[in-house]
């Protein structure tokens, strides 16, 4: 019950960042709104996270699989605050990717230990 919190919760923030980033971008960093266009298009961060842990971790069915969202969704809460104090747009984007990379190491593994928890039919 606890990943299927941390997961709706993650899916919420990520939602919550991919409506107002371009907004924050153009207003507060006062860059151009094509700018803002493609720093938000070019993060790929989002599918790599969950290749990786796939690939290099043997994905959720892995034994010490819950280290891989730990690890990842606590240096997500550290990346974040520093999101605050930049006002440079190409470490704004690399903040983004990182946030969005790190949090979607945990989306994957969290949502497969969901799944393979429930009883089959």
């Amino acid at each position: 019950m606890l990943t299927s919190f941390i997961v709706t919760s993650l899916l919420f923030t990520s939602t919550a960042i991919t409506f107002w980033t371009t907004n924050y971008i153009t207003k507060v960093l006062k860059y151009e709104e094509h700018l803002a266009e493609i720093v938000f298009i070019s993060i790929t961060s989002i599918t790599l996270g969950g290749l990786i842990v796939q690939k290099c971790f043997n994905g959720y069915e892995a034994k010490h699989s819950i280290i891989v969202p730990l690890i990842g969704l606590s240096l997500t809460c550290i990346s974040i605050p520093s999101m605050y104090f930049v006002n440079n747009l190409i470490l704004f984007a690399f903040n983004l990717w990182s946030l969005l990379f790190l949090g979607d190491l945990g989306i994957p593994t969290l949502q497969g230990i969901n799944i393979s928890s429930l009883p089959s039919i």
